[in-house]
């Protein structure tokens, strides 16, 4: 978990520290979107106050 790795991506870090990288950058995209959806008046579907329910078929 700690060992140095080398990559193109994030520089000079350990495996844990690649891993933290990912989560950060698709939390960023993820955050992006919303924001994009939020100002062409579209509420993103993880923050509607009462979500469609799932059906096993449709």
């Amino acid at each position: 978990m700690f060992d140095p790795v080398e990559g193109p991506y994030a520089g000079p870090n350990t495996r844990i520290g690649i891993a933290t990288v990912i989560v950060w950058h698709n939390a960023d995209h993820y955050g992006q979107m919303t924001l994009y959806l939020r100002e062409n008046n579209t509420v993103p579907p993880a923050s509607r106050t009462n979500p469609p329910e799932l059906h096993d078929s449709y």
